[in-house]
């Protein structure tokens, strides 16, 4: 997040978690290689990507 915070964006603090979805990348791309996934962890990656995605709308309305 330091690029973005560093040309003077403010980044909610929730963003900071969406870090975490790297790993599900992975996951889905290495079936097998790591636990399944639990529906609370699902559940919690949905609603950090949906909190991104809500963000990254507003800055391109905003432009």
């Amino acid at each position: 997040m330091s690029r973005i915070e560093n040309s003077g964006e403010t980044v909610p603090e929730g963003l900071i978690e969406a870090e975490r979805l790297s790993v599900y990348a992975v996951i889905t791309r290495y079936p097998g290689v790591v636990r399944p996934v639990t529906e609370g962890e699902y559940m919690e990656a949905v609603e950090i990507a949906e909190l991104v995605v809500r963000w990254a709308e507003e800055l391109i309305l905003r432009d």
